[in-house]
């Protein structure tokens, strides 16, 4: 069993507990084969002190997120300080993991930008290969933001990540075909996102009333507009009733569209939940919609789907 240093730059924590939560899932199915190790750094407001907090899965798969205060209000100067003490934080996490347990085996790193920085540092002063798998859908045509409308600096640094990388892989065929033309890369393998079964199943009771499902961010991406447009067409033309149940962080959002579409008696808004209590919700609806303008994979899909519902995609 090898031991392999994960770098990702994102990861869940404290402040966004479903930020990256891919990634950890994908760490757990990897500790089936390799000891996994997971660092990742986070910029908090939230506590007065630095700390680092690990987190445990199973005697393979560990996670340390190093919480740091930012040490100016001042946007600019913050701005500028933000990105060298994330570097230097990181630096101090990876020396500590290898004088404790000896060099890894390989360092992985999960989106390439920024912890793709710390793995191209490993190989110049530890002689460490590193490989990446990306998820990061600002490489998707159309997104928003884009990775054309970053910084010259930026773009030339992610160029410099995948140019010293020793393999790449990508969530979907998709994103794979993107990377290897934005970068004259060979095209990355597929390891695509993984669901739990354990949580996601089907189950037998549906509610009286159909009920359509919606579970994202509810930004430019997830095409809220059309989204709701899409609803007020459904109510003036179906005689059945239906409700849409929507899973998002912000309720004025919601709220908003509702009355722009007068979709206000069929929509509900439900604050998001960690996976344990959304899988329930899932299996009792009858439809999953995703109305996406650009997807990397989309992790409520399979879930969906091994929830037993249908899904309506873009």
């Amino acid at each position: 069993m090898r031991n392999i240093l994960w770098l990702a730059s994102w990861y869940p924590h404290n402040q966004q507990p479903l930020s990256g939560d891919f990634i950890e899932r994908h760490a757990k199915s990897a500790s089936a084969y390799n000891k996994i190790t997971v660092l990742c750094s986070i910029k908090t407001n939230q506590h007065e002190k630095s700390f680092t907090d690990k987190i445990q899965y199973n005697e393979n798969c560990s996670a340390f997120i190093f919480y740091y205060k930012p040490i100016s209000r001042i946007p600019v100067i913050g701005s500028i300080i933000a990105p060298i003490r994330y570097f230097l934080f990181m630096v101090r996490m990876i020396g500590e993991y290898i004088q404790n347990n000896g060099k890894p085996d390989l360092i992985h790193v999960q989106v390439c930008w920024r912890a793709g920085l710390l793995a191209v540092y490993c190989k110049w002063k530890y002689r460490l290969k590193y490989v990446i798998t990306e998820h990061w859908s600002a490489f998707m045509p159309d997104a928003k933001p884009a990775y054309e409308k970053m910084g010259v600096f930026q773009r030339q640094l992610t160029k410099l990540i995948y140019r010293h990388a020793s393999g790449c892989s990508a969530v979907s065929e998709a994103l794979a075909a993107v990377l290897a033309h934005r970068f004259s890369i060979p095209i990355p393998i597929v390891i695509p996102n993984v669901v739990d079964t354990g949580l996601f199943f089907p189950s037998a009771k549906k509610r009286n009333t159909f009920r359509f499902i919606h579970i994202s961010d509810l930004n430019y991406q997830k095409n809220p507009e059309q989204l709701f447009e899409a609803i007020g067409l459904l109510k003036k033309s179906s005689t059945q009733p239906f409700e849409f149940i929507l899973f998002v962080p912000e309720e004025e959002q919601v709220k908003l569209l509702s009355e722009k579409y007068q979709v206000q008696d069929r929509v509900f808004f439900k604050k998001q939940q960690p996976q344990a209590l959304l899988a329930p919700e899932l299996a009792l609806s009858d439809a999953l919609v995703l109305y996406s303008r650009f997807e990397t994979f989309g992790c409520v899909i399979i879930e969906a789907l091994a929830s037993g519902v249908p899904v309506i995609v873009s």
